[in-house]
C-alpha cells in the first residue's frame, strides 16, 4: 500500500496527486459538514495551522455514505466549510468509502489492511507517513487535538527525521 500512487478529484474539477506531498506526513480524514462530529473540521484546521510549516498536510475527503451528512454538492460544501469552520486545508469532491462505487485508495486500503481499516463513520483519519506507508487510524471519536494523534504526527515530521 502507497498513498502518494493516488490522486483526487478537487471541488473545482482539478486533480490533486498525492504525488506532490512524498516526503510530508499526510493525514486523510473522511469529513461530513452536517455530522455531529463538525466541529472536529476547526480542530484539523488549528492541527494543519500548527504542524503544516513542519511539513504535515491534511486533506479532507467529504463522504455521504455514513448516515447522509454530506448533502451539499462539492463547491457548496467546501464554501460551507470555509464559513463555519475556517477550513482552508485542501477538500476534496465528495467521494464514497464502501460499496461498489469505493474510492481507488480505499480499496486498496481493503485489500491492504481488511475490513476493519476501513471507516465506519464520518471523521475516521489515517497518518501516512514521508514514504506513503500508513502508520496509524483513529475513529471519529478521536479528536484532531488527541495527544495519541498528535504524538504520532510529530514522530513523523520532517523536522524530526534525523
Amino acid at each position: 500500500m502507497y498513498v502518494f500512487q493516488h490522486q483526487f478529484l478537487l471541488s473545482s474539477g482539478r486533480r490533486l496527486s498525492l504525488d506532490r506531498y512524498r516526503g510530508q506526513p499526510l493525514l486523510l480524514v473522511n469529513t461530513a459538514s452536517e455530522s455531529r462530529h463538525a466541529g472536529q473540521m476547526r480542530k484539523l484546521q488549528r492541527l494543519w495551522e500548527n504542524y503544516r510549516h513542519f511539513g504535515l498536510m491534511i486533506i479532507g475527503l467529504p463522504c455521504n455514505d455514513f448516515g447522509g451528512r454530506e448533502p451539499l454538492e462539492d463547491e457548496q460544501m467546501e464554501s460551507e466549510c470555509l464559513s463555519r469552520f475556517g477550513v482552508r486545508f485542501p477538500l476534496s469532491a465528495k467521494l464514497s468509502m464502501a460499496g461498489r462505487s469505493m474510492d481507488p485508495l480505499f480499496a486498496e486500503m481493503r485489500e491492504a489492511y481488511g475490513r476493519e481499516k476501513l471507516p465506519q463513520w464520518n471523521f475516521h483519519k489515517y497518518l501516512f507517513n514521508q514514504r506513503g506507508q500508513l502508520t496509524g487510524s483513529w475513529p471519529h471519536r478521536t479528536e484532531p487535538d488527541d495527544i495519541a494523534l498528535t504524538h504520532q504526527i510529530e514522530r513523523n515530521l520532517t523536522a524530526w527525521v534525523i
